[in-house]
């Protein structure tokens, strides 16, 4: 994981954005997400879609073998408090529940970073990344 945020930095450096937002969809989400607390700074925002962004509640029932993976919540202490974050999931979505990504923005929100949780009506796992609310939250976050 920190192999991606070495890689995010490098991009920075080259490029000098003044903004810097990552978008990750499902486990992808779940990466940014940890990323935003483990190297506090890295991103200035983040769309997270269809995120297992509570990974204690989305491993019920979906396997008897454990395995190890960093879970989103146990970062959200560490997050910049400037960061601004939206969490999109599909209202149909199956695979990570609007549930997951919902509980992760009211814990950034008690600890007062500008989170945004949003179903996206009509979509599963999949097609939401086909919705326009994924181009209104990068125009959003790019204001």
């Amino acid at each position: 994981m920190l192999e991606i945020g070495t890689v995010i930095e490098r991009l920075k450096g080259k490029f000098k954005p003044d903004t810097t937002v990552v978008v990750g969809h499902s486990g992808g989400a779940a990466i940014a997400a940890v990323l935003l607390g483990m190297q506090p700074g890295l991103a200035d925002a983040a769309i997270l879609i269809g995120c297992p962004c509570d990974m204690a509640a989305w491993r019920l029932g979906r396997s008897r073998t454990p395995w190890m993976s960093e879970d989103p919540l146990m970062w959200v202490g560490q997050v910049k408090q400037t960061t601004k974050i939206i969490a999109l999931t599909g209202s149909r979505d199956d695979t990570t529940a609007p549930g997951l990504a919902k509980t992760y923005v009211e814990h950034l929100q008690k600890r007062g970073i500008k989170a945004v949780f949003k179903v996206v009506p009509d979509a599963g796992h999949i097609d939401v990344l086909r919705s326009q609310a994924i181009t209104d939250a990068i125009a959003e976050l790019l204001r």
